[in-house]
């Protein structure tokens, strides 16, 4: 079965000249020249394969002695591995003669697939072009390689003309396994591997085991050396530098940056009108999976632990797995999407039941799982315009532009452009770095708003976003977020619009307004934090319902970057003043526990990034989800908090370190067990009256602090310019003219 859906995935292309032989192109491409017009010569005409073989009979023999690979290859031994399956499209090219000499179960296969005689023709047409390509492209190869067999070896490594018999039998085999490594070809069997292993990677590890243990097997030998060492390490380096040169002038030419990071998507592609199109070989998948591997390995060691290939969320932790998940053989990569629910990418499955009940849907799926990997790429890429099916079919790596492309490009260009982001450009910010600031959520919302083009795309996001498992997880994440820190500062509200719990909004303006005619601030406080602490809970439980996301988030801003540390401190802040531990038994700030928060803080991060955290609380405090703002008020009170320290650690200043010790305790008591410290130590009455009057003297010279005194805790004020305001405001309020 394997073998019968690689050879329906496979042979219905052209696109071998730039898979298979894209190595070949770059080291050799006068024999890729060659090869490739002997392969569409035989797309009109099959007999050419003969008549080159029989050209080239005694250099053929020669290479063949010396074990070049010649004949069919790993897609088309599908064809006999694969059964009847695989050689149905071939029955349709049958003679009745032949049909009826095959018995009742043979005629009806065969006449089952009459109708299938255009694609027959096709497929065989396709497969003796894909064989003719790779075996011209060894001969040729081995032509111009041929002279380079025998000839004695300096000091420094250069080939000199003298030819030795000793070593000609050497390099010649040699040679011979350069040529089929670099068309991807490798003998199993002179690796020692059984016909069991190699039955088991086809059909139930790798998609194309031959191929890619070839392709591995050229980047090993160039650590080896004589012969096999040099071309190999010739070959990758022309393969690699000519696939950035052609990138290069492409880009160049198109006006594009070019994409040089392997392990993305867009590695070494441009775009070409609505599709991103690059080059499709194994080295390239090689490549990006050893350094998405190695990425990993560096930044997120843990996840690659994670083997529960039963559970989707493995495959976006071990980048492993992923990448080893893209190569699977066909039935092994469909059990796993079927058991973790998602396909290799992420997509969710159709319901099982649906498929197995509703024969319109088992059609669709049977038919998605057989069509030729260039035909999946024209049915999956998003609008079906079909380029990338055309790209793919001629062997190209293609995707039609995602829409998280153009979001990304238009995010790029109207951060560079708009005003707003002016100050955070001149301090070296770029967009991936302002994701990561605090209040990134609520300036990318006003950037929305200026640019609609950005909402559509985002809108299209979401839609897409809704067949990926991860997609739905993230949404659903943020949704109930967003929800919680909505309540926390509207409220919460029953479906008839009853108020269940008051938020800040309600808490500000029963404040402002007064209750029966006065404002208490204590009260002010005490709601406030209520809000604060069912936020700071429903947000608890919201992380414990998504572990995973959760821990992708933290891995995110893991790392030395220091913008990733001041994001994560900043978090962790505002995470301790949403907590009860913030205050101390009268509502105030606990600044015994906050400085202990910052001390570890500073501890682990250092001071330079505390120093920024300093900076940006204020911007991280009004960092609210759409149409949810602070009410003035609660930020006036939360900027309190910091004025007010100086005034409640007075006696840090005033006070000896011995006086300190013994006020310490007292200052943190309740004014019940005041009464009892008092009546107990009379020094300690005459420290309080100390710090009351250095007290007094601040506030009379403080305006500020004066005055979030008498707002937040209902202080009698006693700076004059207060005292002041109160009285006009007092006098207008009682004539009415307020």
């Amino acid at each position: 079965m394997n073998s019968a859906l690689r050879y329906f995935k496979t042979t219905f292309d052209l696109g071998t000249p730039l898979i298979q032989g894209l190595p070949v192109l770059f080291k050799d491409p006068e024999a890729w020249g060659r090869a490739t017009g002997m392969m569409l010569k035989t797309l009109k005409d099959p007999a050419v394969r003969a008549r080159y073989v029989a050209d080239n009979a005694e250099d053929i023999n020669r290479y063949l002695k010396y074990g070049m690979h010649i004949g069919s290859t790993e897609a088309t031994q599908a064809l006999q591995q694969g059964g009847w399956l695989a050689r149905l499209p071939t029955y349709a090219t049958s003679r009745p003669t032949e049909i009826a000499a095959e018995g009742i179960a043979a005629n009806t296969r065969r006449l089952g697939a009459q109708g299938l005689r255009p694609m027959a023709v096709v497929a065989q047409r396709a497969g003796a072009a894909y064989d003719v390509f790779l075996d011209v492209a060894r001969i040729e190869m081995m032509k111009g390689l041929e002279n380079l067999a025998g000839r004695t070896t300096t000091a420094a490594g250069k080939r000199t003309g003298g030819i030795s018999s000793f070593t000609y039998d050497k390099d010649m085999a040699e040679l011979a396994q350069f040529v089929n490594k670099t068309t991807g070809v490798i003998s199993s069997r002179a690796m020692g591997i059984g016909v069991n292993q190699q039955a088991l990677e086809g059909s139930a590890l790798l998609f194309s085991p031959q191929y890619t243990r070839a392709t591995a097997a050229l980047f090993m030998d160039m650590t080896s050396g004589g012969l096999r060492g040099d071309q190999a390490r010739k070959a990758v380096a022309s393969l690699f530098a000519g696939q950035l040169g052609l990138h290069a002038a492409i880009a160049t030419a198109t006006g594009q940056e070019m994409n040089l990071t392997p392990g993305r998507g867009d590695f070494l592609k441009v775009q070409l009108g609505d599709t991103m199109v690059g080059f499709g070989s194994k080295s390239n998948a090689l490549v990006n999976m050893f350094v998405d591997v190695s990425k990993q390995a560096t930044e997120n060691p843990e996840g690659l632990m994670n083997w529960k290939v039963w559970d989707n969320s493995t495959f976006r932790e071990n980048s492993f797995l992923k990448r080893l998940r893209y190569q699977s053989s066909p039935l092994t990569g469909q059990a796993l999407s079927w058991i973790t629910g998602t396909d290799a990418i992420g997509r969710t499955l159709p319901d099982p039941g649906d498929v197995l009940t509703d024969p319109r849907e088992l059609g669709k799926y049977v038919g998605s799982q057989l069509l030729p990997i260039w035909m999946e790429a024209a049915y999956e890429n998003g609008d079906y315009k079909g380029a990338s099916g055309v790209y793919e079919m001629f062997g190209a790596s293609a995707r039609d532009v995602e829409h998280r492309t153009t979001r990304r490009e238009l995010q790029e260009k109207y951060f560079k452009e708009d005003e707003q982001f002016e100050k955070l450009r001149d301090e070296g910010f770029t967009f991936t770095e302002f994701q990561k600031h605090p209040r990134y959520r609520t300036m990318y919302s006003a950037m929305q708003q200026r640019h609609p083009d950005l909402v559509d795309v985002e809108e299209k996001l979401k839609e897409v976003a809704k067949d990926f498992a991860w997609g739905e997880e993230r949404a659903a994440y943020e949704d109930k977020i967003s929800v919680a820190r909505t309540e926390q500062i509207k409220g919460k509200f029953s479906p008839d619009g009853t108020l269940i719990t008051p938020g800040f909004e309600q808490i500000a303006l029963e404040f402002e307004q007064g209750i029966n005619g006065t404002r208490s601030g204590q009260v002010f406080r005490e709601k406030l934090q209520l809000a604060a602490q069912r936020y700071h809970s429903a947000k608890a439980e919201i992380r414990k319902q998504f572990p995973n996301l959760v821990e992708q988030n933290e891995q995110y801003y893991k790392g030395n970057d220091e913008k990733n540390k001041v994001n994560a401190v900043t978090s962790e802040y505002f995470d301790f003043l949403q907590s009860p531990l913030s205050r101390d038994a009268f509502g105030n700030m606990n600044y015994a526990a906050l400085d202990s928060f910052m001390h570890t803080s500073e501890l682990k991060y250092g001071e330079e990034v505390m120093a920024e955290v300093a900076q940006l609380k204020e911007e991280r405090l009004l960092d609210t989800p759409d149409g949810a703002n602070l009410p003035e008020i609660v930020i006036d009170y939360y900027q309190a908090q910091t004025a007010l320290r100086p005034f409640w650690e007075t006696w840090k200043e005033i006070l000896s370190p011995d006086q300190q010790k013994e006020y310490r305790s007292f200052a943190a008591a309740s004014a019940g067990q005041k009464e009892l410290l008092r009546a107990g130590n009379r020094r300690l009455v005459i420290l309080e009256d100390r710090v009351k009057k250095a007290q007094d003297r601040m506030r009379m010279q403080n305006y500020e602090i004066d005055k979030y005194l008498m707002n937040y805790y209902d202080y009698a004020p006693k700076n004059r310019r207060l005292m002041a305001e109160t009285r006009r405001l007092t006098r207008s309020i009682r004539h009415g003219t307020n």
